[in-house]
Parts: C-alpha cells; sequence; structure tokens
C-alpha cells in the first residue's frame, strides 16, 4: 500500500484500528497511548490526534503507523545512526521513540511502511500553555536534557568498550533488509546492542528537538514570553556558542532585546501586559481543518 495515498483509498480493513474524533472532523483519528515511550510528546494515558490526511514523513515528526492489525506510534528520523540517510543506495529512516528502554525499527525504507497520519495534538489530563510557543518549548527543554544525558552516557560506553568493533562496521554497503538481519544477530553482544540503541536514540532525540526548534520559529507568539522564547532560541542557536565579535551589531541588538523582556517580566504582573487566556482545549490542540480536504 502507498503511505502517501489518499485517506479515501485505505483498505477497509485498517478502519477499525482507529476511532475518529471529533465526529465533525472525520479526518482526525484518536490513538491511546500505553506507555512513554514518545513522552513528553505524548505521555502514558493520553491520546494521540492524528491526522489522517497526512502521511508525508518528516524528519523528527511522529506518526501512527500500521503493523499487522496494530496502530503504533513513533517518531520518524530520516537515516539510520551513522549510516546517513541512503544504505545499500536506497533511501532510509528510522521509526524511534524518545524514551527508555530504546525502541527502534530499522533501517526502514519509506515505501515499506503503511502510514495512517502524523500526531498533530495530544488530549490528556494535562493542560497546555495558552501560547503554543511555550509548549512547545517545554518540550524541547525537556529534551535537550535527556539528550545531553545520552550523549554523555554514550561516551562512557564507548570509552569502556574501546577494544570492542562499531556496532556498524563492515555494514556499510549493505541493503537494508541484509543490514536489519545482520544487526539483529550482532546485538547478542551486550555492547553491541547498549551502543546501538544509545546511538538510535540520541537521533531521535536530535530529529526532535530539531522539528520542535522549526515549529518554535514558526508558529505565532502571543505572549511577552513567546516572544523571549523566540529570541532566546536564536540566541542559542546562533550566538551562545561563539564568541563575541566586536561590531556584532544582531548579537547586540537580541542581547539587548532579551535583557529588556526580563525586567518586563520580572515586573509586577499589573505593570505588565495582560496574558492571553486560555482557549478551549480544542483550540489549544490546534485541531483545524485541514486544507487537503477542503473543497
Amino acid at each position: 500500500m502507498n503511505p502517501h495515498a489518499d485517506p479515501e483509498t485505505r483498505p477497509a480493513a485498517a478502519e477499525p484500528l482507529l476511532a475518529r474524533l471529533p465526529a465533525d472532523r472525520p479526518w482526525l483519528l484518536a490513538v491511546p497511548v500505553e506507555d512513554d515511550a514518545l513522552a513528553p510528546s505524548l505521555p502514558a494515558g493520553s491520546v494521540a490526534v492524528v491526522d489522517a490526511t497526512d502521511r508525508r514523513l518528516v524528519d523528527g515528526e511522529i506518526y501512527a503507523v500500521r503493523r499487522a492489525e496494530a496502530a503504533e506510534l513513533w517518531l520518524w528520523c530520516e537515516g539510520f545512526a551513522r549510516l546517513g540517510r541512503s544504505v545499500g543506495g536506497r533511501s532510509v529512516g528510522t521509526l524511534a521513540s524518545l524514551g527508555e528502554p530504546p525502541r527502534w525499527r530499522g533501517p526502514v525504507e519509506p515505501e515499506e511502511l503503511v502510514v495512517l497520519g502524523r500526531v498533530v495534538g495530544a488530549l490528556g489530563p494535562a493542560e497546555p500553555a495558552a501560547d503554543l510557543v511555550l509548549t512547545l518549548e517545554q518540550e524541547r527543554a525537556a529534551l535537550a536534557e535527556r539528550l545531553a544525558l545520552a550523549r554523555l552516557e554514550l561516551d562512557e560506553v564507548e570509552r569502556e568498550w574501546h577494544d570492542r568493533p562499531n556496532p556498524l562496521a563492515g555494514l556499510e554497503g549493505l541493503p537494508p533488509g541484509e543490514l536489519r538481519a545482520r544487526l539483529e544477530a550482532r546485538r547478542a553482544d551486550p555492547s553491541v546492542a547498549l551502543r546501538l540503541d544509545l546511538q538510535l536514540r540520541i537521533d531521535a532525540l536530535e530529529a526532535r528537538i530539531g522539528r520542535l526548534e522549526t515549529l518554535i520559529a514558526e508558529a505565532p507568539a502571543i505572549s511577552l514570553e513567546g516572544v523571549r522564547t523566540k529570541l532566546q532560541l536564536v540566541w542559542s542557536l546562533n550566538h551562545a556558542p561563539l564568541p563575541a565579535v566586536e561590531g556584532d551589531l544582531e548579537r547586540a541588538a537580541i542581547a539587548s532585546a532579551l535583557r529588556a523582556l526580563d525586567a518586563l517580566l520580572a515586573s509586577e504582573p499589573a505593570a505588565r501586559p495582560a496574558a492571553p487566556q486560555a482557549p478551549p482545549r480544542s483550540a489549544v490542540l490546534r485541531l483545524v481543518p485541514s486544507p487537503r480536504r477542503r473543497r
């Protein structure tokens, strides 16, 4: 089955896998989240809201994927481990999780997958921030902390097992199917399994963080906190890692804007502009009509 086909052409056998939510938006599907593999994006006990009209695979996005008679939730990462985006001359990706223990499938070719749709929100007990930018930043910050810890752990593991071969050594030119079989055999070695699991978890975290940074940049800010988050992102990506250069007007402008916002946010609430009220839950989730369904 073509994962990018129109949802109207999906076989009827796929219909019982998912509930439709809500009734006035039939292209939205609901998938219960059973564990924290994709937290904080999708915490256990929540319900993933899936847009069945959007099946284009994008690095760092989360999708509902059909496997046998089940609908599974996965993060899509372009490429596989340190082999890049092409394996044996074929474009590949990895289905991965964000939590522990690591969970992944790969390398997989996009056409192998039956993609039911992209996750566009979550229903659950936690109320998102009124400003979407702040919700995205909360997720990005939580994942950035996990990423730093995972990188430290991988460095320690590679130092400890420095005399063992790289898990992917000698497998670079194999087609995806054969590579999967070879990796399954190699994973009997605990050091190989641990190193590969950590690398793929790091890849998943990097992909998700990169996607969140794009969404933060593109989302409209409706609060001072949201504006500060956008400026802080620019500072963190383009200026904080580099030494100060005399006459750098962009760096000076952003730094002074951040200081001004910090002063405003630290002032008495009465002196600050009123924060926008949280919209109804359906609006918080940004469950808007899909442009693919408009006539």
